[in-house]
């Protein structure tokens, strides 16, 4: 009797919680659903994303297998998974003690990512609850973030980005960061593990669950004194100084970090491995080592600026673009569309270079080498044989 008893209780408590819980998720869907229904007359609720059950994301992930996973960031694992229909995807599944904060953040996530649509963002799949575990999808990217590709460059001593690769990369971000002022968005979380990059190089932008949308009676570039948020703080080598000890917010806030991610891709070294005296900020550091014509203490000498003026000319650019961002007070700094300016005419500078160099017939360069003669080779290149030639033997 006992062990009837017993069994029975359990069942009806476990029933009891399996009740609750499904009330919870359907109270969560429903705010979800509020928070997303559309102005329209005939009030179709029109979501982005799509509510996804749990057990289709742990299908996707093997069950969340360790294989699967591609790293943590924060709060956050971040999980590979392909589903059904061949669509790859990245699960975020945030866990924390902390569920009201993990949740605000991850409403926040939704509802900035679902208003908005941009080439250089990151394109918003879905979300899932399960018990008191929040899951946001996201589309795979195949080249991962920025700062795992920097720093796998460095311990492999992989072939470097080239400069107009870095140069796109930066333009691909202010094109994000601009577009998300326009509509009045703070990122507020701008850093290298929050770019990614996609099977062709380019960058879009990640992590809006820390972002802040501006009322619509605040101009762009109004300046708000507001709590800190610890989770920001945390990441503070990327965080604009005035918001870490006034908590100044406005714009100038991204522009500062994209000053630092552009220092790591000058450098192709992550911020927090760059060398300091006494613990300088990073925009000290830079500073220094512009006023003495010694970047090349911080510049990737693989990007061969040692042999090129012109390259050295788009560095040098790109550093003291960088330290502007950086500047002090945060009124001094350029805007993102400024940013967005100056890169692009300095691309344009470096596309006129290139083109100016001469563009063989590949029958010259036959003629040149002899027919690509044996005797000819000087040795392997990363792309094949390396030939001598002699274009005046035509």
């Amino acid at each position: 009797m006992c062990n009837s008893f017993s069994t029975k209780q359990g069942s009806t408590e476990s029933n009891k919680s399996s009740t609750e819980c499904n009330d919870l998720m359907r109270l969560r869907c429903n705010l979800l659903q509020c928070c997303f229904t559309s102005s329209s007359s005939n009030g179709v609720i029109q979501i982005k994303g799509k509510i996804f059950p749990y057990l289709i994301l742990a299908q996707a992930t093997n069950n969340f297998n360790k294989r699967n996973c591609l790293g943590k960031i924060g709060l956050k694992n971040l999980y590979y998974g392909k589903l059904r229909d061949g669509c790859e995807i990245v699960i975020e599944r945030v866990s924390s003690n902390d569920k009201r904060q993990i949740f605000q953040q991850f409403l926040n996530e939704i509802l900035v990512s679902n208003i908005l649509d941009h080439k250089n963002l990151v394109t918003f799949r879905g979300y899932a609850f399960h018990h008191e575990e929040f899951l946001v999808a996201h589309e795979y990217l195949s080249n991962g973030t920025l700062a795992a590709y920097l720093e796998c460059e460095i311990q492999h001593n992989k072939c470097t980005l080239p400069l107009l690769t870095r140069m796109e990369i930066a333009i691909d971000i202010a094109n994000a960061l601009s577009y998300l002022h326009k509509n009045g968005i703070i990122h507020h979380n701008i850093n290298s593990s929050n770019i990614l990059l996609d099977k062709n190089m380019c960058a879009k932008v990640a992590g809006l669950h820390l972002s802040r949308k501006l009322p619509e009676d605040v101009s762009v570039n109004a300046t708000s004194i507001v709590s800190i948020s610890s989770d920001i703080a945390k990441n503070c080598v990327y965080i604009d100084p005035e918001y870490v000890s006034h908590g100044r917010v406005s714009t100038k806030n991204d522009v500062y970090s994209f000053g630092v991610v552009l220092c790591d891709l000058i450098s192709s070294k992550l911020a927090k491995y760059w060398e300091s005296r006494d613990g300088e900020s990073i925009a000290v550091l830079l500073g220094r080592n512009i006023e003495n014509q010694a970047l090349d203490k911080v510049l990737d000498p693989r990007t061969g600026f040692q042999s090129d003026h012109k390259i050295m000319q788009v560095m040098t650019a790109m550093a003291e673009l960088a330290l502007n961002c950086m500047g002090f007070p945060q009124e001094q700094r350029p805007n993102m569309e400024q940013v967005l300016d100056i890169l692009n005419g300095k691309r344009l500078e470096r596309y006129k270079t290139i083109e100016a160099f001469r563009i063989f017939d590949f029958a010259d360069l036959r003629k040149a080498t002899m027919q690509f003669r044996p005797d000819r080779i000087l040795g392997e290149g990363g792309f094949g044989s390396v030939f001598y030639g002699n274009m005046l033997t035509q």
